[in-house]
């Protein structure tokens, strides 16, 4: 007979007379038999509770069914015996007519279930909230270690009332193994959050699963075995405990066990691009590309390749986020757009790619501060601190130990400097064609130098702004212009200056101050010059101005003046007023 411990069963008991024919039943009997228990397997368990006191009445006819339940589990021997049978008239009785009437069966008892009890951190301070996607359900992270206990017990009918909770129930002290007596666990997992993952090392193919209850797997008289695991995966898991024991399948218990989260974030080695000028912005100057990547990893790991797998298919309310962290020591803005940053589900990783960060020149009013380089090789570079703030609905932080962080200076800060495009002022014979050195230029600390770097900036004649500083015919506009348009080379190259006198005309001799248009902002005129007219477009690259003329930043111009010699001669017009723009 195989039972469940605890479980209620009819039982029908039959009192039989043999003989050479056969059996027959003995309809006449009546009587309460003696019933006894033996446990056989295991040999050092104990005997239990057994329910089962069959009554044979007369309205039996020798056949009664009872109601049969065992509190252990085990191998038992259930003996009948009746002393005071009266076999008279039944072949082979004594002559006195007593006999004793003897019975017995054997039951192969087994618990309900190994019930998932207790599953908590490893030092026991936080209990499984058995949760998946909810905002309060996280438990513990990736890779830390959990227990878990697990308890044989009673099937419900053995209480009249319920405990309420399973782990309340009596166990079944015999489940243990001995010599010839296997008693058996077996776990497996699965993936309970998010619908799409892995299972890591719970994966079956890796975690086989299989334990076996001893003798000192107790609490008191309480059998409960205790098993340490870990999960180097994020999400939910649903645990199931099984066993077969004397050839029957137990009750299956499951639990969910989570949400796993993340014990730390890393963030890999980040990118400032910027094509064509070795990476180096100047203050200002949007970044063409700052890639940023952050990997959730699990506690102990720090191999980026390893990251967590299934973090990416959170729901984004549980996913952490990401800010700006500012370095305290730099007054100069930066600005990052982390809120573009994603998760995806197509990349274990968080990234960031923004063609709009920069870090800024500092202004007061219209006037830009000359700093030194950030975070170049430039002997006089400073070093910045700026970096990621990460925020979450689990925990976060970007260390693997204690005491957690909330946030991460950059591994590499962004590279930039104080830059300006300067042209030289130029002299020559009116209706002559002048050609201006023009260079990009950065602010090393001491000095302006050429930045040999920039194969980007680029200048377009058409764009300009000019005024009259002095002109023979006293004129108040010029038809000077710049001609030419391009792109440095190692941070430099050179425009063309003229006249733009009319056809026929004789060229003037004057001296007028062109713009090249960076910005779309005219320049300011000092009190008493003469008007500024601006043409064309600009190129769009603010960063390039410099405050040339104490009036605010402003494009880079040139002092050109024609008519510096007089015809051939070369002998110099000295002293006339405003020649040389002074």
């Amino acid at each position: 007979q195989s039972v469940i411990a605890g479980k209620e069963y009819d039982v029908t008991a039959k009192v039989l007379a043999c003989n050479d024919n056969g059996t027959t039943v003995v309809t006449s009997y009546t009587g309460t038999p003696t019933v006894a228990h033996t446990l056989n397997q295991p040999t050092s368990g104990v005997d239990g509770v057994l329910g089962y006191s069959p009554v044979f009445s007369s309205d039996d006819k020798g056949i009664t069914q009872d109601t049969f339940s065992i509190s252990e589990s085990g191998l038992f021997t259930i003996k009948l015996t009746d002393s005071s049978f009266d076999c008279t008239g039944i072949s082979g009785c004594p002559t006195d007519g007593n006999g004793q009437l003897t019975g017995s069966f054997d039951v192969e008892s087994r618990p309900w279930k190994l019930a998932i009890c207790d599953v908590e951190n490893i030092d026991g301070t936080i209990v499984n909230p058995a949760e998946t996607d909810d905002i309060n359900g996280g438990f513990i992270s990736a890779g830390s270690s959990f227990k878990a206990s697990f308890k044989p017990i009673v099937h419900p009918d053995f209480y009249t009332t319920l405990p309420v909770d399973e782990c309340n129930y009596q166990t079944t002290y015999n489940y243990f193994t001995e010599t010839g007596h296997i008693t058996p666990l077996k776990l497996t997992f699965e993936l309970a959050y998010p619908n799409t993952g892995i299972l890591s090392n719970l994966d079956p193919s890796n975690f086989p699963g299989d334990y076996s209850f001893i003798s000192g797997d107790k609490v008191g008289n309480v059998r409960q075995k205790t098993v340490n695991l870990s999960w180097q995966e994020a999400g939910a898991l649903n645990l199931k405990s099984d066993a077969a024991y004397y050839g029957e399948n137990l009750q299956q218990d499951t639990q969910v066990i989570g949400r796993f989260y993340p014990k730390y974030f890393i963030q890999d080695i980040n990118e400032w691009i910027v094509a064509d000028q070795n990476n180096v912005a100047y203050l200002s100057q949007p970044y063409d590309s700052a890639i940023h990547k952050v990997y959730p990893m699990a506690s102990g790991q720090s191999d980026t390749t390893k990251a967590l797998n299934n973090y990416r298919f959170f729901s984004s309310t549980l996913q952490a986020e990401f800010g700006v962290l500012d370095d305290s020591n730099v007054d100069n803005d930066f600005l990052l757009d982390t809120t573009s940053g994603t998760w995806d589900p197509s990349r274990v990783n968080w990234l960031l790619d923004d063609d709009n960060a920069m870090l800024k020149r500092h202004t007061t009013g219209n006037v830009s501060r000359k700093d030194r380089p950030f975070n170049t090789s430039d002997g006089s570079s400073t070093v910045t601190n700026f970096g990621l703030t990460v925020t979450g609905t689990d925990p976060v932080s970007f260390t693997d130990s204690d005491p957690v962080t909330n946030s991460a200076a950059f591994p590499v800060q962004p590279p930039a400097r104080y830059g300006r495009m300067a042209l030289d002022d130029i002299g020559g014979n009116s209706g002559a064609t002048l050609i201006i050195p023009l260079r990009a230029e950065f602010w090393n600390g001491s000095d302006f130098v050429v930045n040999t770097d920039d194969d980007k900036s680029t200048f377009n004649g058409a764009n300009y702004c000019k005024q009259v500083i002095w002109h023979s015919e006293s004129k108040t506009t010029t038809n000077a212009l710049f001609n030419g348009s391009g792109t440095v080379s190692d941070g430099e190259d050179d425009i063309n200056a003229s006249q733009n006198t009319p056809s026929g005309a004789d060229s003037p001799r004057e001296q007028a101050r062109l713009w090249l248009r960076m910005e779309d902002d005219n320049p300011s005129k000092k009190t008493g010059e003469n008007d500024i007219s601006c043409l064309g477009s600009n190129e769009g690259q603010s960063w390039l101005r410099y405050n040339w003329q104490q009036l605010g930043d402003e494009d880079p111009s040139t002092v050109v003046t024609f008519g510096i010699y007089r015809g051939n001669d070369r002998v110099i017009y000295r002293g006339e007023s405003g020649l040389t723009g002074q």
